[in-house]
Formats: C-alpha cells, sequence, structure tokens
C-alpha cells in the first residue's frame, strides 16, 4: 500500500539506490554512506515520536528508576486517551487485563507489565488467592475422606 510506512530494510535500500544515482559512489561505500545517514534519522525519529507522545498525553515525568511514577497535566484528552486504553484492554475481560512492554531504563531493556482491572472485580492477586484456598479447601475434603476410607476399612 503506497501509503504504509516501508520497513526499515526496504527504506535503506531505497536509500542506498537513490545515493548510487545521485552520487558517483559503489559497492559498499553507498552503503556505508546511507547507514551513517540513517543513524541520526533514527535518532531523531526517536526523539520526535518521543516528543510528539509527551505533547499528545500531557506528560510532565515518567520514571521507571524504583517503581513506576508519571507526573501527567491535568487534561481532559490525557484522561480520555487512558479510558479509551483501559476500556480497549478490558473489553473481553472479566477482571483484569494485563500487557508487557519492553522499555530502555538506566541503559537496559527491561520488561515491564501494566495491569488494568475493572472495579470491584478481582485483582490477579486476589484471583490467585481464592483459586489457593479452594484447592487447600479441596486437599482437606480429599484427605478427610481418605481419613474415613481407611477407618471403614480398618
Amino acid at each position: 500500500m503506497a501509503d504504509e510506512p516501508r520497513d526499515w530494510e526496504a527504506l535503506r535500500e531505497d536509500a542506498i539506490k537513490a545515493v548510487r544515482e545521485a552520487v558517483p559512489l559503489s559497492g559498499p561505500r553507498a552503503a556505508q554512506a546511507v547507514d551513517a545517514i540513517l543513524i541520526v534519522i533514527d535518532e531523531e525519529c526517536v526523539n520526535r515520536l518521543g516528543a510528539q507522545f509527551i505533547a499528545d498525553t500531557k506528560l510532565r515525568a515518567m520514571d521507571f528508576t524504583n517503581g513506576a511514577r508519571m507526573d501527567m497535566e491535568p487534561a481532559r484528552e490525557a484522561a480520555a486517551l487512558w479510558a479509551g486504553a483501559a476500556r480497549g484492554l478490558l473489553e473481553n475481560a472479566e477482571n483484569y487485563a494485563e500487557i508487557s512492554m519492553e522499555f530502555r531504563a538506566a541503559g537496559d531493556w527491561q520488561r515491564y507489565a501494566f495491569t488494568c482491572q475493572k472495579v470491584g472485580k478481582l485483582t490477579p492477586h486476589e484471583a490467585r488467592r481464592k483459586a489457593e484456598a479452594e484447592r487447600d479447601e479441596l486437599r482437606d475434603e480429599v484427605e478427610r475422606l481418605r481419613a474415613e476410607l481407611e477407618a471403614s476399612r480398618g
């Protein structure tokens, strides 16, 4: 589709072709020139995307160093984005939904999980504790029935 952005390899190949047509570079020199330019462009794209994200979400600060902390400008648009994201995440969920992402924190890629819960419904921790309690009750019942069976044989 013409409106779709090219993947990185297609962009690189198109750039190498354009450099070879515009400048008398051949072989690996054209690829080296393009790679040097793409490094700069890649960094600029990430910076612009980050700036646009901050502007769109009204984030003032985000810190994942010791837990998670966000400072946002109070804005209806930001609240609407969060509500829309929660609605999308929870659409088919009974209690909660979890999404995981990788972030670069302090120079190291780390994976984080975000949990979105329907108010008044079980959290993952509560669901696990409920399941463990039911399991323990069933184990106790099995032990009681085994003891009765042994006593009746005995």
